[in-house]
């Protein structure tokens, strides 16, 4: 299945773009002070040597209720923009490097 958000980037989103394949961990849901829907997944990804990194996207209003139909254990190739932000946890800042979702498409289980 393939769930095309946007069907081309900005030529200034095209440096900053990625593209990951890997296996849903965990999906979360929100909304913004402004009533927008939020929604973020972990995503993990095997890479050199078998090495296992996480990696966070994320997607508002129509995107959001997209990621939110993913389930654990669920296969995805995920293409965006590559974007951070700073955040405030227990009096301290971090950032936080995620990629924003322009194409989702749901893989094959391999199994």
């Amino acid at each position: 299945t393939v769930i095309l958000v946007h069907s081309a980037m900005a030529s200034s989103e095209v440096e900053h773009a990625a593209e990951i394949t890997g296996t849903v961990i965990s999906t979360r849901s929100t909304s913004t002070s402004r009533g927008i829907k939020v929604c973020e997944a972990r995503i993990e990804i095997i890479g050199k040597w078998d090495k296992r990194n996480r990696v966070t996207i994320v997607g508002w209003s129509a995107v959001a209720e997209t990621i939110e139909q993913l389930r654990e254990g669920d296969r995805v190739r995920v293409l965006g923009r590559v974007q951070s932000r700073k955040m405030h946890t227990s009096g301290n800042e971090h950032e936080a490097i995620e990629i924003a979702v322009n194409a989702l498409e749901e893989l094959e289980d391999l199994t």
